[in-house]
């Protein structure tokens, strides 16, 4: 029976990173960074939310499906990248070689360090002065946006 399962753990682990590997066009050191940034950002916005007394499951939800939406745009410019390379396209910026989904991850992660500072500062952490003000003003250029109807 243990033999069983280990070769049953083992083949499932092999599928699972072909599929990751064939998605993402490999596993990446950003795209690992991206990942952890994902569950510290979820984790802590969930004990921020319980401890203010804001844990509800529908937002909870939300915040798993805007992750896997994420993960799946990431995806997307992965195989654009492919296609790219398969049809002799460089993609290039200022000269450099680029990569759509490096710059996917990039964004994404800077956006998932802001909402972990904040979680921070909604759990009573203390933040240096200049972070919190930092924070407060890329908020508030968020929150003009959004109330333009330009962001989500």
């Amino acid at each position: 029976m243990k033999e069983h399962i280990d070769v049953v753990w083992k083949g499932s682990t092999a599928i699972f990173g072909a599929f990751f590997g064939f998605v993402f066009g490999g596993w990446s050191q950003l795209l690992q960074v991206l990942m952890y940034a994902s569950i510290i950002d979820y984790t802590s916005g969930m004990a921020a939310a319980g401890v203010n007394g804001e844990l509800k499951s529908k937002i909870g939800w939300r915040g798993i499906f805007k992750k896997i939406m994420m993960f799946a745009l990431i995806a997307l410019a992965a195989q654009v990248d492919m296609l790219f390379k398969e049809q002799g396209l460089n993609l290039e910026v200022f000269g450099l070689q680029a990569s759509l989904q490096e710059a996917f991850i990039m964004f994404y992660l800077g956006n998932e360090l802001l909402s972990i500072i904040e979680n921070a500062g909604r759990l009573g952490l203390p933040l240096p002065s200049f972070v919190a003000d930092a924070v407060e003003i890329l908020n508030g250029k968020y929150k003009k946006k959004e109330q333009k109807g330009e962001v989500e």
